[in-house]
């Protein structure tokens, strides 16, 4: 039986195979909610399929509906532009799906509930928390990372709280956690607000063994990072209407 619509998950690429494991996971644990539709992954770089070539195997099969929901946290430049332009480029190539655009799902309860969990299951925030959040140029990015970390704040029922940034956006982890010590901080709960392992969660595991390997007398703990949360699953299904 010819499935009639479909939902493409939409992330970034990486060479390593442990992201692309983890999304795969995810797919399936979605493919399973919903038995009736066809679920597939697709990438924005560095791995296959492409976002393109996933629109046309769908259309190739004979699917007539497209829901294409993007696999990120924040609304940067691949969420506003990137995303949006393939499938402009579809349509006007004379595509012949009907498709629909979700949006990313950092801003969703669901997800601030999934990062409070990860959380716990590192024994919780005894002295201060550090949510890291993707860098970008986007001053929203930046406001909504400062509004997650408010709200997990209040979920965790904490006072210490830091928000810092990958890449070259300032503070970094590294400055934010010699901030901790200098505070004389004796507990550090990190947060990575992703949902996929891959080189950010790298530098990011790197950056705490240089900090406890200076500081022994601190503890760091590191959340893990959220595909495998429930949250993330529901924050999914609030925008499938099929």
């Amino acid at each position: 039986m010819i499935k009639k619509q479909g939902i493409l998950l939409v992330s970034h690429g990486s060479r390593s195979p442990r992201p692309a494991e983890e999304k795969a996971a995810l797919t399936a644990k979605l493919q399973m909610l919903y038995p009736h539709v066809t679920v597939r992954a697709a990438y924005l770089e560095l791995a296959e399929p492409s976002v393109m070539q996933g629109l046309l195997e769908f259309e190739q099969e004979g699917v007539k509906e497209l829901l294409v929901l993007p696999l990120m946290l924040f609304p940067a430049t691949h969420v506003s532009e990137d995303i949006p332009d393939i499938l402009q480029n579809y349509r006007m190539a004379g595509g012949s799906m009907k498709v629909h655009y979700g949006t990313e799902i950092g801003a969703s309860d669901r997800i601030i509930s999934a990062a409070a969990e990860a959380i716990r299951q590192t024994d919780g925030v005894t002295g201060r928390l550090v949510l890291l959040v993707k860098g970008s140029s986007n001053p929203v990015v930046a406001k909504r990372g400062k509004e997650v970390l408010e709200r997990l704040q209040e979920m965790l029922q904490i006072t210490q709280g830091r928000l810092c940034f990958t890449g070259n956006k300032r503070p970094s982890l590294a400055a934010t956690l010699i901030e901790a010590a200098a505070d004389d901080v004796e507990d550090i709960s990190v947060c990575p607000f992703f949902l996929f392992s891959g080189r950010l969660l790298d530098r990011a595991e790197n950056s705490v063994e240089g900090f406890v390997a200076a500081n022994p007398e601190i503890n760091v703990k590191i959340a893990p990072v959220l595909y495998d949360q429930p949250g993330v699953l529901d924050a999914l299904a609030d925008q499938i209407f099929f």
